[in-house]
């Protein structure tokens, strides 16, 4: 998190003493910790921590950090990418209704802006934010990396290291699929695990160390092959249309979540059913039902976390069992709201009051993929 003013850091401080406190003056946040010693915290149990606290923040403290203010109708698809985008690039998000109520626009204010973005696409959102490197047309490069995910940033790493010079496209943010994941157990070098926002946030931190152009939010739109007299060529689309060149391209593009053939879900997208789910989100589900479609860990992940908030959480899956094994004790000892059911979705609708999707159910199996909701 980012402080305004000087200070720009926010104070820990060892042995639990005093009481957590918002900036003022020039004097910068506090927040107490019970540990013998600042330097044995793993970074994980501060970036824990400081989430908690901003949880539990009051709002005259949470006003003492940066923030991107959010400002349009909570189920509203273009409303839902846009958080979307800023969580996973780590922002803090001030949501506000929209005023008048029967707005549909999106309005975004960045710090250091005068005025809100309406209706930003997420390109134009990111080169506001700063989080793009700007690059003139027809700029060489060494490699050019489609895909920022850990295969992407990883390959920039390495290329950086070894003095390339480098340039990432993402029409996303960074990590990709992992980055909403709140726990990866089985990735290289992380024994106890990683949350996917993490891995992404030290990989791309790393890959700039070494001087990798970063462009979040962009698509590569057409690829030239090129061959030893003419070096590749790469089209860029985001808030403006740039052709970079290489001497090499890979190709690191990942996946695309699996999408449900379903009659009456595609109008519903953003407005009650999605195909993600954020954090940030969640207390917006209070009193609330929540249906999850999928039995994977990402599934087991959103239950436990929709579960502190929501009335219940059915789990729709087409087998007769669950494969998180893991998460399903944790599931059983920290709440009760949450059960699972073999059963396939076999079309969706809504109440008009609340836009909110509610899914019929078939039992057993289903001719419906199933879909993966990451937490």
């Amino acid at each position: 998190m980012r402080l305004k003013g000087n200070p720009g850091r926010l104070w820990l401080a060892p042995d639990g003493e005093g009481e957590a406190a918002g900036a003022r003056d020039s004097a910068p946040a506090r927040l107490p910790f019970t540990t013998d010693t600042l330097a044995e915290l793993d970074p994980r149990v501060v970036d824990n921590a400081i989430a908690d606290w901003w949880e539990h923040a009051t709002p005259d403290q949470r006003d003492g950090l940066e923030q991107v203010t959010v400002r349009a109708p909570h189920r509203s698809l273009k409303a839902f990418e846009v958080r979307a985008f800023l969580t996973g690039s780590g922002f803090v998000i001030k949501c506000q209704k929209p005023e008048p109520p029967t707005d549909e626009n999106v309005y975004v204010t960045v710090p250091g802006m005068s005025q809100p973005l309406k209706d930003p696409s997420l390109a134009r959102l990111a080169v506001a934010l700063k989080l793009v490197d700007p690059a003139d047309d027809n700029a060489w490069f060494d490699i050019i990396v489609v895909g920022g995910g850990p295969a992407g940033l990883s390959t920039a790493v390495y290329a950086g290291t070894e003095g390339l010079k480098t340039l990432v496209i993402e029409d996303d943010v960074p990590g990709g699929q992992v980055g909403p994941s709140t726990q990866i157990a089985n990735y290289f070098g992380f024994p106890d695990g990683i949350a996917g926002f993490e891995l992404a946030r030290r990989a791309l931190k790393q890959a700039r160390k070494y001087k990798v152009a970063w462009q979040p939010a962009h698509q590569a739109t057409e690829l030239r092959i090129g061959d030893a007299q003419k070096p590749h060529e790469v089209t860029v689309g985001g808030t403006e249309t740039h052709t970079y060149k290489a001497g090499a391209v890979v190709l690191a593009s990942g996946l695309k979540a699996t999408q449900m053939d379903v009659p009456g879900l595609k109008p519903l997208l953003g407005r009650g059913v999605y195909y993600s789910a954020l954090a940030v989100d969640a207390p917006e589900t209070t009193g609330d039902r929540v249906a999850i479609v999928g039995g994977g860990n990402s599934a087991g992940q959103a239950a436990l976390h929709f579960a502190k908030y929501t009335k219940d959480v059915t789990i729709i899956i087409r087998g007769d069992s669950i494969n998180w094994r893991a998460l399903r004790s944790r599931t059983t000892k920290r709440t009760t709201s949450a059960t699972w059911t073999p059963a396939g979705c076999i079309s969706c609708s809504a109440e008009s009051r609340t836009s909110a999707g509610s899914a019929r159910r078939r039992r057993r199996r289903s001719p419906c993929p199933p879909s993966r909701v990451p937490c």
